[in-house]
């Protein structure tokens, strides 16, 4: 993959709800939700960090023998997962990854791909959301966001604006909240499902969490 000029996705900040500065990524993949560590291969080894007051940027994931290895400067903080939130004190859908980053780290992705921001994004603060290929990955609480939606293709030598329709935005808003609405509902539900009765429990979710999103008026 050429690395050419990189797509820049913001600054590491904790806008929204968050209790301290850090990285929270998501990413998504024929509308299913898994941990970035799971895709360092396809998206992790092309994402870089430059920490506050330093010229070079670090690797997220480097290569090491067979497989790519986080870097030490970058620990993931609070995994994907049911977790007790730490503001709300409930239990809760943790919908990405936490990498423990400073205040002002720069990041950017050196892969192909399109880039969008969203400003004041409920809880997850300011966003930049970044396509490539089959994979969308949010970065959320960011305290900076590029100055303008760029794209940048395999081989391309220079960034392009880009823009979204307002559709396009809602669609994505949309789908990422009932992505996170169904899989914390399906979670909830199935800790609460008794062994003898499994079959009516998975028809119940069915009918009251995944059919209705299949159709969504929202989104004619």
């Amino acid at each position: 993959m050429s690395i050419g000029p990189a797509l820049y996705l913001g600054r590491v900040g904790s806008t929204g709800t968050s209790t301290a500065p850090h990285a929270h990524w998501e990413v998504m993949k024929d509308g299913k939700r898994f941990p970035l560590s799971k895709a360092r291969t396809d998206i992790g080894q092309y994402l870089q960090f430059r920490l506050p007051d330093q010229e070079d940027w670090q690797l997220l994931y480097a290569k090491q023998g067979n497989d790519f290895v986080l870097n030490p400067s970058a620990t993931i903080t609070s995994p994907m997962g049911m977790r007790t939130h730490p503001i709300h004190g409930d239990q809760r859908m943790h919908g990405g990854e936490d990498y423990g980053l400073p205040e002002g780290t720069q990041l950017r992705f050196l892969g192909p791909g399109s880039v969008a921001t969203h400003s004041n994004r409920g809880g997850a603060g300011n966003v930049s959301s970044l396509r490539t290929g089959p994979y969308k990955l949010q970065t959320c609480h960011l305290s900076e966001l590029p100055d303008a939606a760029t794209t940048r293709g395999k081989e391309s030598t220079q960034e392009t604006t880009t823009k979204k329709t307002s559709k396009e935005e809602a669609e994505d808003f949309l789908n990422d909240y009932m992505n996170q609405y169904i899989e914390t509902a399906l979670i909830t539900n199935l800790l609460n499902t008794k062994k003898s009765d499994p079959m009516a429990k998975f028809q119940q979710m069915y009918q009251q969490f995944v059919q209705p999103s299949i159709v969504n008026p929202l989104l004619g």
